[in-house]
Order: C-alpha cells, then sequence, then structure tokens
C-alpha cells in the first residue's frame, strides 16, 4: 500500500470507529480473523486508542453491555 492509499484507509476507519454503530460494524466484519470476540474487541479498541489516543470502552464487558443495549433500543 502507498502512502496515500494507507491515509485514506486511516481515514475511513476514524470516520467508522468514530461512531458507536461503526465501532459494533468493524468488531462484526473483523470477527472472523480473530480466534475469541475478547481478543477482537481487544484489537479494535487497541486500534482505536491509537487513532484517537483513548479507549472506546474500558472493558469487553462494558463493551457487551453497550451492545446489548443498543440492539435492544434498535428492535
Amino acid at each position: 500500500m502507498n502512502q496515500i492509499q494507507e491515509l485514506q484507509y486511516e481515514n475511513n476507519l476514524l470516520r467508522k470507529l468514530g461512531t458507536r454503530q461503526g465501532f459494533f460494524q468493524h468488531y462484526f466484519e473483523q470477527l472472523p480473523k480473530h480466534r475469541t470476540m475478547p481478543e477482537c474487541f481487544n484489537a479494535i479498541n487497541d486500534t482505536y486508542c491509537d487513532l484517537f489516543g483513548e479507549w472506546r470502552f474500558e472493558s469487553y464487558y462494558s463493551f457487551r453491555r453497550s451492545l446489548e443495549y443498543h440492539r435492544k433500543k434498535n428492535k
């Protein structure tokens, strides 16, 4: 990947992970690439921290709680 493509990918990822819905969507897209759900969450939360300088969720537990709330709310 050249530098422009890397910046475009990072920009798209910033836009996606910047919203709660986008974070959830990215989690489910990346899930098949990881052995466990917490491993997938940690990888995405680490990426979020690298991009934004803070964690999106404090823990896998808080992520799951937020995900369940979001699912119930959107039924």
